[in-house]
């Protein structure tokens, strides 16, 4: 079963526009059947990294007017994105090969296209 979208995280700007981070999955998402099943407390260690699951999942930043309420952008990034720092910074995560992570911050703004 696909998992259901959801929001993370939401920030307003100094113009008063609302930053909506929505988590859904990948359109290349599918299940995995030789995946066990988790039931009972799950260790921390089995679990993939945030790195690794941006395969399975992406994020949307959508932006609203905060008055009309009117969607002014929507862009999509990979699943590693953990979420906004400040209403204009964003936060991904990176990992390297030996297995170290990196956060990344990148500053955000809304321009004409």
């Amino acid at each position: 079963t696909r998992p259901r979208p959801r929001i993370v995280d939401l920030t307003t700007d100094a113009d008063g526009r609302v930053w909506v981070l929505i988590l859904r999955a990948h359109p290349n998402w599918k299940s995995d059947p030789s995946r066990p099943r988790m039931t009972g407390p799950i260790a921390i260690a089995s679990l993939p990294s945030r790195h690794d699951m941006s395969q399975y999942l992406e994020s949307v930043i959508e932006v609203f007017d905060g008055t009309s309420g009117a969607l002014l952008a929507s862009q999509t990034f990979g699943g590693d994105v953990v979420g906004f720092v400040s209403p204009d910074v964003l936060c991904r995560v990176d990992e390297t090969a030996d297995g170290r992570v990196v956060l990344k911050m990148f500053t955000m703004s809304l321009s004409p296209e």
